[in-house]
């Protein structure tokens, strides 16, 4: 039992967490009975497909969403990696295509479902692109948002820079090389408690500081308007809460700090804004692949039993 098991799942990693353990095995289930799919055996986890299988597109939830991958991919820009994006189910860097593509293909769904992250501004115009690389490079370390959303409303620029988590922590690598920059944006605006400066260099949060520090930076240019840090988690992450009261505790009182909401609780209340049909399915289709662990329980249960025996 335990060998047709790691037949079809692939074998657990041995320093996962059991929240990631989780998540790893739902792609793996999903992979097996919803794509019907074998995974890369040179791989060996089960959350990866098979090479010929990614370049079909298979990691994405439609047609449309794996066509505007490719075309992100061919750009050869920014953090976008072809293994990581087209091959990786765990990964949150195809999670964010899945979730974003079809707000960059179509400006007016874009307009209806940012208009409720954007709450009391009516919103004219939306762009969104997906592994945003800036224009300039603020921070002087290549942090860049998983996506940025540009908007104007009743004339008045704005962005939200978006961070995408799924089964992922904060990156824990350190950028002290970019520390004259950091004390650029840190000694001059006065964003942060003075006597915090070496606490933001902690693995816990000092991805989550880049990419507040670089919504900040952002905000102090003319091209984009005022705008803030959007944390997009998956329900269940037992560190996010801790990181983000740590890096609150961070900021000075006048600083307002990222805004997170759980990937459910999104995908729900876009749902009730979804115009048509074919955008329901396609936010269900992305609660099915990420969020609804509940049909791959039983055979969870079964495998997480055999591989620890």
């Amino acid at each position: 039992m335990h060998d047709d098991l790691l037949t079809i799942y692939g074998k657990p990693v041995s320093n996962d967490s059991a929240y990631v353990q989780r998540l790893r095995f739902h792609q793996s289930w999903y992979r097996r009975h919803r794509l019907d799919r074998a995974y890369d055996t040179a791989k060996g986890y089960g959350n990866y497909l098979c090479v010929a299988d990614g370049d079909r597109g298979t990691n994405f939830l439609t047609e449309a969403i794996a066509a505007f991958a490719f075309t992100r991919l061919a750009e050869h820009r920014g953090a976008v990696t072809r293994s990581r994006l087209l091959c990786n189910m765990l990964s949150s860097q195809p999670m964010c295509f899945n979730l974003f593509a079809p707000l960059a293909l179509n400006p007016d769904l874009a307009r209806i479902l940012v208009g409720s992250l954007v709450p009391g501004r009516p919103i004219d115009t939306v762009t969104v692109a997906i592994e945003a690389a800036l224009p300039e490079n603020l921070l002087q370390d290549r942090t860049a948002f998983d996506a940025l959303i540009t908007y104007e409303s009743a004339g008045q620029q704005g962005f939200i820079g978006v961070e995408t988590k799924y089964s992922e922590r904060f990156s824990p690598r350190s950028h002290r090389h970019a520390a004259a920059t950091y004390a650029q944006w840190f000694d001059g605006h006065g964003w942060w408690r003075t006597e915090a400066r070496e606490s933001l260099y902690a693995k816990e949060i000092q991805q989550l500081w880049r990419n507040h520090m670089l919504a900040l930076a952002l905000g102090t240019r003319q091209t984009h308007g005022s705008g803030e840090l959007l944390v997009l988690y998956a329900p269940g992450d037992p560190h996010m809460d801790a990181a983000l009261t740590r890096y609150q505790g961070c900021l000075s009182e006048h600083t307002s700090p990222p805004r997170a909401i759980a990937l459910d609780t999104l995908i729900a209340g876009w749902r009730t804004l979804a115009p048509d049909a074919a955008t329901r399915a396609w936010l269900d289709a992305f609660a099915a692949r990420y969020l609804a662990l509940s049909p791959s329980e039983a055979e969870w249960q079964r495998y997480h039993a055999s591989t620890r025996n």
